[in-house]
């Protein structure tokens, strides 16, 4: 094998760059970074399925923007539960939302033909795309001369009248030659080749036959070109259009330009741009450029758009093309099988996921994402939604994954609309990351009062009743022991029990807790970041441009800068004081060691931790008096 290649951790490493494994220990651990982005992967009733998008990501301040692209459903109600996390307003909620859609939704369509009703002029689709597009219909009127009037209908609300185009003459052309006739077109099978040709008849003098690809010109550029022909002569009537490709002039059959100036328009861009103005349908000239305005039509529906289902491909593929984001925390937006949706009407009959696939490719996504080479360690919050919580603490079982908590009760909250509603447990688990994502790394969930009005397990959405076996006051043992996270009501309202994962193999102190893990995972990712930073080629602390070269000093460099870096991360209490680390990693420990192009650095650091348990021993002793 070629190239320089160094083998740390079981893997072959040959890219330049800082890498870490995390070790734990009886009394320590390590491991990953955090902004405040959530990742969320799922359905909504209208948007660009992410197959055709990809990744769209959101302030949490856009909200409405967020709204406005995907509607409702599944992804709008976790984002909208990330964000209001707390009814405490200093706590904050996910302050980037990462957004791919999963159901394959199709966009409504209509094509309205040329004045002859023959040859199609305009493609028009629903940009919202999803089956609310089948409720949009298009009305075109004639004008006066070059122009329509334009409505568009959606039903159910006041029509949208955009008015007529303003037929403006974009530039003229005349012959001036003693040619007996002359005549120009303007064709092309395609935008790209339409031309601009120029017949003549009986001329003596040197002017010729004009063939012009309109492609190649602006259109001031064309007019000054005409006007070099001989026997030609162009004006420009719209100085506004002088930068614009020329090829955008509407078609024309054979005209006169022989006895007065042809005025050359641009009709069919201006009723393109006419509905594109609009912000709810969108227009395209056909493929096949054709002459004449649109043909007059009433009420012509769009017809085709579908909300379309989701497959565990679907939300694969989402997983794996997100390997090329950054993210903090992800959450699948489902909670049950696609059969169980279907029957509430949550999704397209076409849908065919299941939890438990979507589950075993999130974990497997995260266990890529924190490997050596990827180094972009993750966190997961998934619901499963059952009557029984049996099944529940199997599915979490089956993840067994430090990276994944997982939820199993319904919530009760403030919809996008302002309703109360009960929603699955995957926008429990939303929240739960938003709330994880708002608040200073490693703060613990345990006991956080969430923005919810009521929870409960496979909860009835139309009487509020309750459906599952699980009781909080009374299964939370085996809650706990299974790695399930979940809601009991509290004087303040609904709280968190314990901050738990679905890691459950040992009683590891890191895995067991989110927050833990998310302290040590902002730790090695922000001593890696730095690492890199002033050692592979870049510039050092002093200022001093290092080039990525080793001088003799740069074991105690190295260690100087990782130092700095855990002292920072020891002041924002995401590394804790222990008696053999005083500023949150071991000294006696640290140990960094360079041989030829590799840096080996060994140190133990201490991750933040939430405070569990209080044990109170009351010694009780009898009481004397004496009088």
């Amino acid at each position: 094998m070629g190239g320089i290649y160094e083998q740390f951790a079981g893997q072959s490493i040959g890219k330049p760059g800082a890498y870490s494994v995390s070790q734990v220990s009886n009394s320590n651990g390590s491991q990953l970074n955090s902004d405040d982005t959530l990742f969320l992967i799922g359905e909504s009733t209208i948007g660009a399925p992410g197959s055709v998008n990809g990744i769209q990501q959101f302030a949490a301040e856009d909200l409405s923007s967020l709204i406005a692209t995907y509607g409702s459903g599944p992804l709008v109600d976790a984002a909208v539960a990330a964000i209001r996390v707390s009814k405490d307003p200093t706590v904050g909620g996910a302050g980037q939302i990462q957004i791919y859609k999963t159901n394959a939704s199709l966009q409504a369509t209509a094509v309205v033909n040329e004045a002859t009703n023959t040859n199609p002029l305009l493609n028009l689709s629903d940009p919202a795309w999803g089956a609310p597009g089948n409720n949009i219909s298009i009305t075109i009127a004639a004008a006066a001369a070059h122009q329509v009037n334009v409505t568009i209908n959606i039903l159910g609300q006041a029509a949208k009248v955009l008015g007529t185009n303003p037929a403006t003459a974009v530039l003229s052309i005349t012959y001036t030659g003693n040619g007996t006739a002359a005549t120009a077109t303007i064709s092309g099978s395609t935008m790209a080749n339409k031309t601009l040709t120029t017949a003549l008849t009986g001329q003596s003098d040197s002017s010729v036959n004009l063939t012009i690809p309109l492609v190649n010109y602006t259109m001031s550029q064309l007019v000054t070109y005409i006007n070099m022909q001989a026997g030609y002569t162009a004006t420009l009537l719209d100085p506004t259009k002088a930068a614009v490709q020329a090829n955008v002039l509407d078609p024309i059959a054979a005209s006169s330009i022989k006895t007065s100036p042809l005025s050359l328009y641009r009709v069919q861009g201006e009723v393109v741009d006419l509905i594109n103005g609009s912000n709810v349908l969108s227009a395209a000239l056909a493929t096949v450029p054709v002459v004449g305005l649109p043909y007059t039509v009433t009420n012509l529906f769009l017809t085709g758009g579908a909300q379309g289902g989701s497959t565990n491909t679907n939300f694969s593929t989402g997983l794996a093309a997100s390997l090329a984001q950054t993210y903090n925390d992800v959450v699948p937006c489902i909670s049950q099988d696609a059969t169980a949706d279907i029957a509430l009407l949550a999704t397209d009959p076409s849908s065919t996921y299941t939890i438990a696939s979507v589950q075993a490719a999130l974990t497997a996504h995260l266990a890529l994402r924190g490997s050596i080479k990827n180094r972009k360690e993750a966190q997961a919050f998934t619901g499963f939604r059952s009557n029984t919580q049996a099944a529940a603490y199997a599915a979490a079982g089956a993840i067994g994954s430090q990276y994944v908590q997982m939820v199993m009760q319904d919530v009760l909250i403030s919809d996008v609309n302002g309703n109360l509603t009960w929603k699955q447990p995957h926008v429990l688990a939303a929240m739960c990351a938003g709330y994880r994502l708002g608040t200073p790394v490693g703060t613990p969930l345990t006991h956080k009062y969430l923005n919810v009005n009521g929870f409960g397990q496979y909860v009835n959405a139309t009487t509020g009743i309750a459906g599952g076996d699980f009781n909080p006051d009374l299964n939370y043992d085996a809650a706990i022991m299974a790695g399930v996270t979940f809601l009991e009501t509290a004087s303040g309202g609904s709280r968190i029990v314990v901050d738990n994962t679905t890691y459950g193999i040992d009683a590891s102190f890191v895995f067991n807790r989110g927050s833990v893990m998310a302290a040590s995972i902002y730790a090695a990712q922000n001593v890696r970041d730095v690492a890199e930073t002033y050692f592979v080629g870049n510039i050092l602390p002093n200022g001093k441009v290092s080039g990525g070269k080793i001088s003799g000093g740069g074991a105690s460099s190295l260690k100087n800068v990782i130092t700095q870096e855990l002292v920072a991360l020891w002041n924002a209490q995401v590394l804790a004081t222990s008696i053999d680390a005083p500023q949150g990693f071991n000294p006696s420990t640290f140990v960094v060691t360079v041989t030829g192009n590799t840096a080996l650095v060994y140190v133990e650091i201490k991750p933040i931790q939430g405070l569990d348990f209080i044990f109170i021993t009351f010694t009780l002793g009898q009481t004397t008096t004496t009088a």
